[in-house]
């Protein structure tokens, strides 16, 4: 069973989107993290962490993203471009908020965490999107 920062983003988003049932019922925390071949420390790591980040307040890479909004270096690119090929070759979802998940949950953003939107826009202009015709 590895650390947090090994789980795949399809793990982080179970564990992120789980809520316990009450104590009588049939899934528990336990069961869950059995399930998904975790160890109970690596499931209140990420909970932990997506709460903290969800609900935390602002913090000066926060803030600097939101008045640079839109605005991304060819270094960010090159990481969203890396974490998506990486994703992909190793057989999971490459959608936007995996990259996201995955450059959150890896530090690869260098502090300063990305707007999904953002990460759309960069693999937009490096075509890499797949377009929906109608």
């Amino acid at each position: 069973m590895g650390g947090s920062n090994s789980l795949s983003a399809s793990i982080r988003r179970q564990i992120i989107e789980f809520t316990p049932d009450p104590p009588d019922a049939a899934v528990s925390i336990s069961e869950l993290c059995k399930r998904l071949g975790i160890s109970r420390p690596s499931y209140y790591k990420v909970k932990k962490r997506y709460i903290a980040e969800a609900t935390g307040p602002s913090t000066r890479a926060q803030e600097r993203q939101r008045l640079l909004r839109g605005v991304h270096g060819d270094q960010t690119k090159a990481v969203v471009l890396r974490l998506s090929k990486r994703l992909a070759q190793s057989g999971w979802d490459n959608g936007l908020q995996s990259i996201w998940f995955e450059g959150v949950d890896t530090d690869e953003f260098a502090g300063t965490i990305l707007a999904v939107a953002t990460i759309g826009r960069i693999l937009a202009g490096a075509g890499m999107t797949k377009t929906i015709r109608r």
